[in-house]
């Protein structure tokens, strides 16, 4: 059964561990599902961005309009 038909949403750290299960998951419910990724952005759904970079990040958002977006994404070094 599909969650929403047509929508669109936007996954940051979609290249990790909980994002690839939480992109595929999208995927399977039928959304147009696009994925940030810091340095992994190999896969035709996934845009390379740095999140710490509000312009770069602001610009995606823009330009893709999704409906809703999850974020995944954690510091791969913290203090």
């Amino acid at each position: 059964m599909s969650l929403n038909i047509n929508k669109t949403v936007l996954i940051t750290g979609a290249s990790g561990v909980l994002g690839r299960q939480v992109t595929n998951r999208f995927i399977d419910a039928g959304w147009d599902v696009t994925g940030l990724a810091y340095n992994r952005a190999n896969k035709k759904h996934l845009i390379r961005c740095d999140l710490t970079n509000f312009d770069e990040t602001d610009k995606i958002i823009r330009e893709i309009q999704p409906h809703a977006i999850v974020h995944c994404a954690a510091e791969r070094k913290p203090d």
